[in-house]
């Protein structure tokens, strides 16, 4: 699929922007600290005007009232493409690329410009490197997918999936895999608010602010505080594609993007560091971000990420409409051309009527979570407030909240900084030599069948116990019966 923007004034009036180009090309910056005070300072003021009486919902929308807007232009005419072979090898996907430069004329002083998922952006590096004038950029919506199975993986052993739990998620081991987005990117926003609702209370009632709560003795507060943190990156990096803002999108992702290989995600890694250099190295690309990083398709201010779009309104029809069994290649590649003219008639008679490029058929309606929300608060607070909150049933089976595992969590972001930094040193600017693996902190993570299964292994041993401990005492009264009918005959 290409989206062709309009871009028929030169974009070299655009100022380079300072503000990006200065901060760290990962890591904290001062956009993302300032937008972790603004979300602090925004909660705060909602507890002041309204209690508790607001949702998830109305603390994203507050804070994206404070974003701006950015891609100021019109929306892009889409072409669908035809089908090629599939991306299963070097040669697949180098071979599209070619497709691209034969159907799209550019001149020789001019990029052609590639959005593509991890692992196709992983397949095309060789390709960049022997094509000077083409640009990987990676896909921001699966890389969002990514963040979420990375804040799961860390914080596995710090009972997540309890708290998910908490606020009525049945499914645990398809929100352990991200297999609904959307589902599991609501759960970690509501179970973010809940905790930063919980922390301000708090720290309310210390008479304290956030930025005390690591010199704190409470683990389970430095815990939880650092879930804030850097699930507020993943909140601001999402925000930023629905608000067409670059900077928060490349800010936000720069502050995460050491958390990957904390997640064992050695590739997604590698491909963030090609990505963040590119932009971070090329004045002419931040330009160009700056007024097309996502694209508008169906209302105004509304902003999606590339691939999002293309599977939302592209892939997923397919995907829909593909019926039958198919048998090879070539049958694939059929239907879906088939598919594709199907829906460019549809969508030219709906242009006679909607003055719109895409037409959204399905109306997600999600139930309101306000009571479990609140809930998990008041248990959070109860944690928090408690000097021992391993008796509290949220923490009291959590598999790392021991001195080992609150000394991992709360080291490892500054060491797997210095492991990003090896990244970029040994796949981007190649200024040290390959190694076998990275120097990372080593986090234990657990999936929720592990977990469930110590959960499980546990109950049983006190099951047992306590099995044994009501036939000694039944045999205890036995005996104690009969001594008494010995020495009392009468009875």
């Amino acid at each position: 699929m290409v989206f062709q923007f309009n871009l028929s004034d030169s974009f070299d009036y655009l100022t380079d922007d300072y503000e990006f180009t200065n901060q760290p090309l990962f890591g904290e910056s001062l956009i993302t600290n300032n937008l972790l005070i603004m979300y602090e300072t925004t909660l705060n003021r909602m507890l002041e005007n309204y209690e508790n009486n607001f949702e998830m919902e109305d603390v994203h929308s507050e804070i994206a009232k404070q974003i701006p807007i950015g891609c100021n232009i019109s929306p892009p005419k889409i072409v669908i493409l035809k089908p090629g072979n599939p991306p299963s090898c070097n040669d697949n996907v180098h071979a599209v690329c070619e497709m691209y430069r034969d159907d799209l004329p550019h001149s020789c002083n001019e990029h052609l410009y590639i959005v593509c998922d991890q692992a196709i952006f992983g397949r095309l590096i060789p390709y960049k490197e022997t094509h000077n004038d083409v640009q990987l950029l990676l896909e921001q919506w699966h890389t969002s997918k990514d963040m979420c199975c990375t804040l799961i993986t860390i914080f596995s052993g710090y009972e997540i999936f309890n708290l998910a739990a908490s606020l009525g998620v049945r499914f645990l081991d398809k929100f352990e895999h991200v297999i609904d987005y959307r589902a599991t990117c609501h759960v970690l926003e509501l179970i973010w608010v809940a905790v930063e609702i919980a922390l301000c209370q708090h720290v309310k009632r210390e008479n304290k602010t956030m930025s005390d709560i690591l010199n704190s003795n409470n683990y389970i507060i430095k815990v939880w505080y650092l879930f804030f943190l850097w699930t507020g990156y993943f909140i601001g990096h999402k925000i930023g594609i629905r608000r067409g803002n670059y900077c928060m999108q490349m800010t936000n992702l720069a502050a995460f993007a050491p958390l990957f290989p904390a997640a064992r995600k050695y590739k997604y890694a590698s491909s963030v560091a090609h990505y963040l250099a590119q932009v971070h190295d090329d004045s002419q690309l931040q330009k160009l971000l700056k007024i097309a990083c996502s694209v508008n398709l169906t209302k105004e201010l509304h902003y999606f990420a590339f691939d999002e779009a293309l599977e939302t309104y592209g892939v997923k029809f397919i995907k829909q409409n593909i019926t039958g069994n198919v048998t090879d290649q070539q049958t694939m590649i059929l239907k879906i051309k088939a598919i594709q003219s199907e829906k460019d008639h549809l969508s030219t008679l709906l242009a006679e009527y909607v003055d719109d490029v895409v037409m959204s058929q399905n109306i997600h309606t999600i139930k309101s979570r306000k009571y479990s929300l609140w809930l998990l608060v008041a248990n959070l607070l109860s944690a928090f407030n408690n000097p021992n909150p391993m008796t509290n049933d949220l923490f009291k089976n959590a598999s790392e909240i021991n001195q080992e595992g609150i000394e991992n969590i709360l080291l490892f972001y500054e060491t797997d900084k210095l492991c990003f930094q090896e990244v970029l040193a040994q796949d981007v600017y190649k200024t040290m030599p390959k190694t076998p693996e990275y120097h990372t902190r080593n986090i234990n993570h657990y999936t929720y069948a592990q977990l469930d299964s110590i959960k499980k292994q546990k109950k049983n041993q006190i099951d047992n116990f306590n099995q044994e401990l009501i036939v000694e005492q039944d045999t205890l009264v036995l005996q104690q019966a009969s001594t008494s009918s010995v020495t009392n005959p009468l009875k």
